[in-house]
């Protein structure tokens, strides 16, 4: 009884009644079950929906990693970024043969991501290679190309030689896939930009144009749509757990691209 107790405790918040614990002896559910099952009930998403604001972090966590993957098949990788989490270890779900993570020297990253060493984390992998300069990698030798919520982090004068450079990079027919935050959502979020050491925070539009220049657009979508927010001009938090994806990039609080060389 314990088990069943804690575990509703912990999913919903709240002690189990007789008809939830007749229930669960009847389909004689263990932990794991009970918990699986707790996670996907409508009871839960009416929870997290009242306590999105508390846990909005961890939302936008989950809805990245089902886009992770979704991430298209690769030999090679590349990871801008990793210090923060590469996407193998936020699920990307196929097999590589290298996969080459980079980001700025440590004194040069956002605080948090300071004390991070990244050679040392991934030392124990022979097809990982952590490199801090992009101009170490040869011309077409990348399959992948994967920025995950980095570009806001890259002043607007400077996005041209970061694009050229994974050009440069990429084979004919690779991809460079990004996600980023949608300023549209984000000005209704925070007059500001979402975090002091974002440079610059792009609208679906202007973002298309300037990958437009350099790559063939082949998909675009919106991840986590707040359709009311949008119409309203006011956040509303409670929007985000009930959407993951959306083919409307203007009302979702995160666009995502898949381009082609």
């Amino acid at each position: 009884m314990s088990w069943i107790e804690d575990t509703y405790q912990a999913v919903l918040g709240r002690k189990p009644n007789d008809s939830d614990i007749n229930n669960i002896r009847n389909q004689n559910l263990t932990a794991r079950q009970l918990s699986i099952q707790l996670l996907y009930s409508a009871e839960f998403l009416n929870t997290i929906c009242a306590e999105a604001k508390e846990h909005h972090l961890a939302i936008i966590h989950g809805v990245r990693v089902r886009l992770i993957k979704s991430l298209p098949r690769a030999d090679v990788i590349l990871d801008i970024g990793g210090a923060n989490g590469s996407l193998v270890e936020f699920g990307y779900r196929h097999d590589y043969r290298r996969l080459i993570i980079s980001d700025l020297a440590p004194e040069d990253r956002i605080a948090e991501l300071q004390m991070v060493d990244l050679a040392k984390k991934w030392q124990w992998n022979p097809r990982v290679q952590v490199l801090n300069d992009l101009s170490k990698i040869q011309n077409s030798s990348v399959d992948l190309v994967w920025a995950g919520q980095l570009i806001e982090h890259i002043a607007q004068q400077d996005l041209p030689t970061f694009l050229s450079d994974v050009k440069r990079i990429l084979r004919p027919g690779g991809r460079f896939c990004l996600d980023t935050p949608n300023a549209l959502l984000a000005r209704i979020h925070s007059p500001e930009l979402l975090h002091p050491d974002h440079k610059y925070e792009y609208m679906p539009d202007e973002l298309e144009e300037i990958l437009g220049k350099y790559f063939e657009i082949e998909n675009k979508l919106g991840l986590i749509p707040m359709p009311d927010s949008y119409e309203v001009r006011q956040f509303l938090y409670q929007e985000m757990p009930i959407g993951c994806f959306s083919e409307r990039l203007e009302n979702c609080y995160i666009m995502y691209f898949s381009c082609r060389k």
